[in-house]
Order: structure tokens, then sequence, then C-alpha cells
């Protein structure tokens, strides 16, 4: 067996489900509106008549849909 996996084996015993460093963590957060364009860096996110987050200059979707 390899070292790194006795090491996370007695890991995974000593700590519970909800004690684990979830993967939500390590994800970028999400787009939301008057942030900087992620692809152009030029524009600005906005919302437009359709509730779809977009960049003014390059039209880059960030997010669509919205809550009803």
């Amino acid at each position: 067996m390899e070292e790194g996996t006795e090491d996370r084996t007695a890991e995974k015993r000593t700590t519970r489900w909800w004690q684990r460093e979830s993967k939500e963590a390590e994800c970028a957060p999400a787009p939301r509106r008057g942030q900087g364009c992620p692809q152009c860096g030029q524009g600005c996110l906005d919302f437009d008549s359709l509730f779809v987050l977009t960049c003014e200059q390059c039209g880059y979707v960030a997010s669509s849909g919205a809550f009803t």
C-alpha cells in the first residue's frame, strides 16, 4: 500500500462527513452584477431585460435565469 493511502484512511475514520472540508469551498465564487468581465477584462457584468448576466463589451454570458 502507498504511504499516503494509510494517512487518508486514518483521517476518514477520525473525521465525520460534516467535519471534512467541502469541495464547494474550492470553487470560484459566483459572478455578480458590477464585477469585471472574466473573459475580456474591459466590460462590466450587468443584467439585461431577460435577467441574463452579460458583459456589455464582449457579450459574454456569465449566468442566466431568474427566480419567479
